[in-house]
């Protein structure tokens, strides 16, 4: 899944893999995360707001692979 920072525009690519599987520093991050949950059933162009503890980040979908 690519997403582009709302405020930034950056460019940020994440894979939702099992717990197992997760590993954040190369983009592959557990489906029962947060970040994993919040992006869950999310499709192109949507907006996608999560809370984190160091705040709230905001995103817009730009592209949903399988």
């Amino acid at each position: 899944m690519t997403l582009r920072e709302v405020g930034s525009g950056k460019e940020v690519c994440y894979t939702l893999v099992d717990s197992r599987e997760a590993n954040p520093a190369t983009g592959r991050i557990s489906s029962i995360s947060p970040v994993g949950k919040a992006l869950l059933d999310k499709m192109m162009g949507e907006e996608v707001h999560i809370t984190v503890p160091r705040g709230t980040l905001h995103y817009i979908v730009e592209k949903v692979e399988s």
